[in-house]
C-alpha cells in the first residue's frame, strides 16, 4: 500500500534504514522502519491538514468578506432606491395635494358661479312672470279700449 501526499514522494519509498542507521539487528531496522515510515506519514498528514486547513479559512474569510461587501453594496443600493422612490412619492404627494386645492378653488369658483346663475335664472322667472302679468294686463286694457271705440266693426 501506497500512500502519497501531494507534492512529496510516496511514503512507500521512504526507507529509513540506510548506513547511517544505528540499527542493531535486521529486526530493529524493520521496526524502525516501520515506525518511521508511520511516523513520517502522520507528519505529512497532519502537515496537509494544516495547509487545507489554513487554505479553507483563508478561502472561507475571501468569502466571507465577499458577502459582506456583497451585502454591504446591496445595502447602499436598496437604500438609495428607498431614498429615490421616497423623494418621487413625496414630489407626487405634493403634487397631488396642489392638484387638489386646485380642484377645490375650480369647485368653490364653479358653485358660486352657479349660485350666481342660478339667482339669474330665478330674477329672469320673475320678470318673465311679471313681464307676462303686465301684457295680459296691457292686451285686456287694449282689448277693452278697441272694444270701446267707436268706429269699432265689432
Amino acid at each position: 500500500m501506497s500512500y502519497e501526499i501531494e507534492g512529496h514522494a510516496p511514503i512507500s519509498l521512504y526507507n529509513p534504514c540506510t548506513p547511517t542507521t544505528l540499527a542493531a539487528s535486521v529486526h530493529d531496522c524493520v521496526a524502525l522502519e516501520t515506525g518511521a515510515t508511520f511516523h513520517t506519514f502522520t507528519q505529512e498528514l497532519h502537515k496537509t491538514f494544516d495547509e487545507w486547513r489554513s487554505d479553507m479559512n483563508n478561502t472561507l474569510t475571501v468569502f466571507k468578506e465577499n458577502i459582506k461587501s456583497s451585502l454591504h453594496d446591496w445595502r447602499d443600493e436598496m437604500e438609495a432606491s428607498i431614498t429615490k422612490l421616497n423623494d418621487d412619492l413625496k414630489f407626487a404627494l405634493n403634487r397631488f395635494r396642489e392638484e387638489i386645492c386646485t380642484l377645490r378653488a375650480e369647485h368653490e369658483r364653479l358653485k358660486h358661479q352657479t349660485a350666481d346663475i342660478s339667482r339669474d335664472v330665478s330674477e329672469l322667472k320673475a320678470s318673465m312672470q311679471f313681464l307676462s302679468g303686465e301684457q295680459d294686463d296691457f292686451k285686456k286694457k287694449w282689448t277693452a279700449q278697441y272694444v270701446n271705440l267707436p268706429n269699432n266693426p265689432a
